[in-house]
């Protein structure tokens, strides 16, 4: 599979996700392991814009072959590289069967819709102190 992981965003920007474990472990591209903010950067899946749309594309790891549900986080890199100050833009489930997703749900069209509100709201907030 490819591109399971999609998010719309304004052009331009640089966004990776990160995927946890439901015991808190964190993918590092080879495995699963306690976070260590020093290798912040072995934790990001990059997402590739898609032409110069705001659709960003990304793919879940392939190394990962145990049926869960994993908790994403997609942030935007705001550096050079991914650190732990990047904005997270979106959280999410991803029902993954070991080798493709299961499927969205309604609940989490609604999620994204609800953080999606809130980002903005949080922008409109800033914008207002300005």
């Amino acid at each position: 599979m490819a591109a399971e992981v999609k998010t719309r965003y304004f052009t331009g920007n640089n966004l990776y996700f990160i995927v946890v474990k439901s015991d808190g472990t964190i993918w590092n591209g080879s495995s699963f392991v306690s976070i260590n903010v020093s290798n912040w950067t072995t934790y990001a899946v990059t997402m590739t814009e898609q032409s110069t749309s705001g659709l960003y594309y990304g793919t879940f790891p392939t190394g990962i072959t145990v049926a869960a549900d994993y908790t994403l986080f997609v942030m935007i890199r705001t550096g050079a590289s991914p650190a732990t100050s990047d904005v997270t833009f979106k959280e999410g489930t991803l029902s993954w069967d070991g080798d493709s997703e299961l499927g969205s749900t309604e609940d989490s069209l609604a999620e994204v819709i609800e953080n999606t509100d809130n980002i903005l709201k949080v922008m409109q907030a800033k914008i207002l102190r300005t």
